[in-house]
């Protein structure tokens, strides 16, 4: 069970910031928290389960967008307009890893959480440094507070989910985080 409150990520946002961090840095890491960790812990069944859901739909939103045009014929066009602009965005909310050939599968929520804290170092020094020591610890820092089991001492064991993230960013990670800047950066100006 994870601790309430921001006060936890505060010590993974002073990591990414590399000082003081701000206070935006340590709200947006606490509003990822439940998408890196969430309460509800499952087994490895209910985990490929859940991944294969995950698959089917996004593979469901791909037939979608490409098809959907079928019914913009029949009287539907400006329904099917709505649903062509808004299912691409469902579909990057969908958590999804692309098949690999060989290995260990990838953990969707460690990538997750790197990504998180790629696009919240990415925001604070302008370019991600997925093979610095302190981008890997902030990894590793922020997994443990949002609820994360161990994952042991080496943080190595966050290089390949960091240099994913790194080389696919996430537009809807970041556009939140700097939405979250933005908003506090305002509140603040008027405050």
């Amino acid at each position: 069970m994870k601790p309430s409150g921001v006060d936890q990520f505060a010590s993974v946002a002073r990591i990414i910031a590399k000082g003081e961090p701000p206070q935006w840095l340590v709200i947006g890491l606490d509003h990822f928290s439940e998408l890196v960790c969430p309460d509800n812990r499952t087994t490895r069944n209910e985990d490929r389960q859940r991944d294969e859901i995950y698959e089917r739909m996004h593979a469901a939103a791909d037939y979608l967008i490409k098809h959907l045009q079928i019914f913009s014929r029949a009287g539907f066009s400006e329904d099917v307009a709505v649903a062509r602009r808004v299912l691409p965005k469902i579909k990057k909310l969908i958590p999804y890893r692309t098949p690999r050939s060989g290995g260990p599968r990838p953990n969707i929520l460690h990538q997750v959480c790197a990504a998180v804290v790629v696009e919240a170092w990415r925001l604070a020094h302008g370019k991600p440094e997925p093979r610095s020591v302190q981008l890997l610890t902030a990894c590793n820092e922020y997994w443990l507070a949002c609820g994360g089991e161990y994952r042991g001492q080496d943080i190595e064991n966050w290089r390949r989910d960091a240099k994913y993230a790194a080389a696919h960013p996430d537009k809807l990670i970041r556009g939140v985080l700097s939405g979250v800047r933005l908003r506090y950066r305002t509140y603040v100006q008027l405050a």
